[in-house]
Parts: structure tokens; C-alpha cells; sequence
């Protein structure tokens, strides 16, 4: 196994127990912190129905705290795994729901 797998391996296992612990506190600001990154391991590792619920859930997160940068940036990443999956017609629904995001909402918006 190599160097660079191990690595991948070990910031997964630390992004997972990070969820997990953020889960359990039921921490809000703690799991959108980190289920971006958290979303995007599991898709890389094929576990793309969990990838999708972790970023549904901190979507409803950040409407929730009113956070529309954070918001955004998730339905986005939504977006791109559903056009990676060949899943166009969902993409754009999630795309444009970004967009409209971002015309609403742009004097509110802050760069990530």
C-alpha cells in the first residue's frame, strides 16, 4: 500500500470520527464545519447514497442558520455528484437552485 493511500486512509478515518462526534453533540456549526470535506471523502470512496445525505442534511443545516454561502457551496457539490453520476436532470435542478441562491441572497453571501 502506499504512502499517499495511507494518508487518504487515516483523513478519512479522522473526518468520520469528527462527523460522528459532531453528530453526537448534535452541533450544527460543528458538522457543517466539516461534512463538505466529510461528503466529498465518501463519494471518492463509492458510497455516494451516504455522500448525498450527508450534504442533504447540512444543506438544511445552513437554510436553517440562514448561512446562503454555505448553502450555496453544498447544493453545488450536490449538483456536481449528480452530473458525475450521469444524472443531469438533477444536476440542473441543483445547479439552478444554487444560482437562484445566489441572485437571492447575494448581499448576503461571504467568501468561503
Amino acid at each position: 500500500m502506499s504512502a499517499q493511500s495511507d494518508s487518504r486512509k487515516k483523513a478519512f478515518s479522522y473526518l468520520q470520527k469528527a462527523y460522528s462526534q459532531a453528530i453526537k453533540l448534535n452541533d450544527e456549526v460543528l458538522i457543517n464545519t466539516i461534512s463538505g470535506n466529510y461528503s466529498i471523502a465518501l463519494w471518492q470512496q463509492g458510497r455516494k447514497e451516504q455522500a448525498i445525505e450527508v450534504g442533504n442534511k447540512s444543506f438544511d443545516f445552513y437554510k436553517k442558520q440562514k448561512d446562503y454561502s454555505g448553502a450555496q457551496l453544498t447544493v453545488n457539490n450536490l449538483g456536481f455528484m449528480s452530473f458525475i453520476s450521469g444524472d443531469y436532470i438533477n444536476a440542473s435542478k441543483l445547479f439552478n437552485k444554487a444560482v437562484t441562491i445566489t441572485e437571492k441572497y447575494s448581499k448576503d453571501l461571504t467568501p468561503a
